[in-house]
């Protein structure tokens, strides 16, 4: 899960948010930088999720992934459930999050209607921390 792009300060609130939810969610964070490695990115965290259902797995992966774009656009004023379509702007999470709906579900409409789940439940998970 990785930051693109993110403005100035934005890249340690993206990855402390993936961290964050990954963890109540039962992943262990094996790893939280803001100094990333890989080109392109200002940003990485590495979660190991345990041994358990796929679909469960690709929820969980897919919830940790949206909420570093969730914490970047709460902070500046803006709402993912306004603007889902600002999701690609994060290459890589996105890349998580659409491979999970993908997976999940076939009807186009119910996985817009999936993710606008998934994000109503990032906000929640934050919101109780």
């Amino acid at each position: 899960m990785s930051g693109l792009d993110s403005p100035p300060g934005n890249t340690p609130r993206h990855e402390a948010a993936h961290a964050v939810v990954a963890h109540v969610l039962g992943g262990e964070v094996r790893l939280v930088t803001v100094e990333s490695e890989e080109e392109g990115h200002e940003g990485h965290t590495e979660v190991l999720w345990p041994a358990r259902d796929r679909d469960l797995a690709l929820r969980h992966g897919a919830l940790a992934a949206l909420a570093g774009p969730l914490a970047e656009l709460e902070h500046e004023g803006r709402h993912l459930l306004e603007e889902p379509e600002t999701l690609a702007a994060w290459g890589r999470d996105w890349a998580e999050v659409d491979g999970a709906l993908q997976a999940l579900e076939r009807d186009p409409e119910a996985r817009q209607q999936l993710l606008h789940q998934w994000i109503r439940d990032v906000a929640d998970l934050v919101a109780d921390v």
